[in-house]
C-alpha cells in the first residue's frame, strides 16, 4: 500500500525536469524522433497518393497537402535538432506540433464538411498515439503527460466544432455512409485513451530513466561514470568539428587521498569524495559534463571554451577545493587539494582522444611541481 510521502513522491516524479545526463539521452531521443518523424511522413502520405491516384477525392486532396506540411516541419526540426538549437524546450515544442499537425488534418475534414470522417477517421486519429510514443524518446515525463494532454484537449474541441456544424442533411456529407455518425460516448472514449496513453507514456520514462541513471552514475558521487563520459567526450568533439568551436579536457587529482583514507578511515574518505561531487556539480555548467573517472580521479569536458579560459575557471575551483574541510573523527574539520590538468581542442590534440591524454599528463605534471596547481598550456598556476 503506497504511504501519502511515497504517493506524492509517485506524483511529482511526473514533473521533474531531467539532469544533464537525462537531458543528454533526451537529446539524443529527440535526435531519433526527428529521423522517425521523417520516415513515418514518408511511408504514411503514400497513403493518400496512391488513394488520390485511384480516385481523386476531397479526402485524398487534404491527405496529400497535410502530408506535405508535415514533411516540411519534420526537416526543419530536425535542422534545429541537429544543431543543437533551442534545446531547452524543442522537445516541447516539437510534440506539441506533431499533434497539432494531426488535430489540423481532423480539423480539415470537417471544414471541408467531411465531419464523419474528422470523428470516426481510422488513419489519421491513430496518428495520436505514433506521436505521444514518440515523446517518451525524450526521458521527459512532462513532455509525455503535455502530449497526452494536447491530444485530448484538441480532439476534443475537433468533436464538438464537428457536432456544431454536423450537417441536418446526410447526403451532404457523402463519407457519412462508409464512417458512420457521431457517437458521444465513442468519442468520450477516444478522449480519454489519449490522456490514459499520455499517462502511461510518462511512467514508461520514468521507469526507464531510472535504468539509464543506474547505468550511467557513479553510486557513491552521483556524478556521471566512466563509460558515460567517454561517450559525451565523443560526441562533444564530433560537435566541435562540425562547428569549429573549441573543447577543453580537465583532469583533476585529489591530493594526498590515500593518506587521508589511513588517517581518517574510508568512510571518511566517501564523505569526502561526496562532499567534492556536490562542489563540483555546483560549480559547472549544466552544459559541462562532470565525472568520477575512477578512484579519486575526476574528469571534466567544458564545451565552447579554449585551454587558457579552462584554467582559469579551474584555479578558482582548485582555491574551492582547498578551502573544502569536512568532519572527521577526533580532530577537527580536515580536507585535501586537487590538481589539476587541462587541454584543449584544437590546440593540443588532433582529436578529443589525444586531448584527453594530453590533460592527463598535464595532470601528472602537476603532481611532480608540488601538487595543488593547474597546468595548462605548459604554464602552470600560482597555488594560494
Amino acid at each position: 500500500m503506497r504511504t501519502n510521502g511515497e504517493g506524492g513522491r509517485y506524483w511529482r516524479e511526473l514533473w521533474v525536469a531531467p539532469g544533464p545526463q537525462l537531458a543528454e539521452a533526451g537529446y539524443r531521443g529527440e535526435l531519433t524522433a526527428a529521423r522517425m518523424r521523417i520516415a513515418l511522413i514518408l511511408i504514411v502520405i503514400w497513403i493518400p497518393v496512391v488513394a488520390w491516384m485511384r480516385r481523386a477525392l476531397p479526402e485524398h486532396r487534404i491527405g496529400l497537402e497535410a502530408g506535405a506540411a508535415a514533411l516540411l516541419e519534420a526537416g526543419l526540426i530536425f535542422w534545429l535538432v541537429r544543431r543543437r538549437l533551442f534545446t531547452a524546450w524543442i522537445g516541447f515544442a516539437s510534440t506539441v506540433l506533431d499533434v497539432s499537425l494531426i488535430s489540423s488534418v481532423l480539423a480539415l475534414f470537417v471544414w471541408s464538411g467531411l465531419n464523419s470522417v474528422a470523428v470516426n477517421s481510422r488513419i489519421v486519429y491513430p496518428l495520436y498515439f505514433f506521436a505521444i510514443m514518440g515523446a517518451s524518446l525524450r526521458y521527459d515525463a512532462r513532455i509525455s503527460l503535455v502530449a497526452g494532454g494536447a491530444a485530448a484537449v484538441e480532439y476534443l474541441a475537433i468533436v464538438f466544432w464537428a457536432a456544431r456544424t454536423w450537417p441536418a442533411d446526410p447526403s451532404s456529407d457523402p463519407t457519412a455512409s462508409l464512417y458512420g455518425r457521431l457517437d458521444a460516448s465513442d468519442q468520450a472514449g477516444r478522449t480519454l485513451l489519449l490522456l490514459m496513453a499520455g499517462f502511461v507514456s510518462a511512467r514508461f520514462v520514468i521507469r526507464s530513466r531510472r535504468l539509464l541513471l543506474q547505468s550511467t552514475r557513479d553510486l557513491l558521487t552521483g556524478l556521471a561514470n566512466r563509460g558515460f563520459f567517454d561517450l559525451r567526450l565523443s560526441e562533444e568533439g564530433e560537435r566541435a568539428t562540425r562547428l569549429g568551436r573549441p573543447v577543453a579536457v580537465a583532469m583533476l587529482d585529489l591530493d594526498h587521498f590515500k593518506d587521508f583514507n589511513d588517517a581518517f578511515g574510508h568512510s571518511s574518505g566517501d564523505d569526502l569524495l561526496r562532499a567534492l561531487a556536490r562542489e563540483l556539480k555546483e560549480f559547472f555548467r549544466a552544459t559541462d559534463v562532470v565525472a568520477r573517472y575512477g578512484g579519486e580521479e575526476f574528469a571534466v569536458v567544458i564545451p565552447d571554451s579554449g585551454a587558457p579560459e579552462a584554467a582559469v575557471r579551474l584555479e578558482e575551483l582548485r582555491q574551492r577545493v582547498a578551502g573544502l574541510l569536512i568532519p572527521v573523527p577526533g580532530g577537527p574539520p580536515a580536507g585535501v587539494t586537487v590538481s589539476i590538468g587541462v587541454a584543449a581542442w584544437p590546440g593540443d590534440g588532433e582529436n578529443v582522444d589525444a586531448v584527453l591524454v594530453e590533460a592527463d599528463r598535464r595532470l601528472y605534471e602537476a603532481k611532480r611541481k608540488g601538487r595543488d596547481r593547474v597546468i595548462s598550456t605548459g604554464r602552470r598556476s600560482t597555488p594560494a
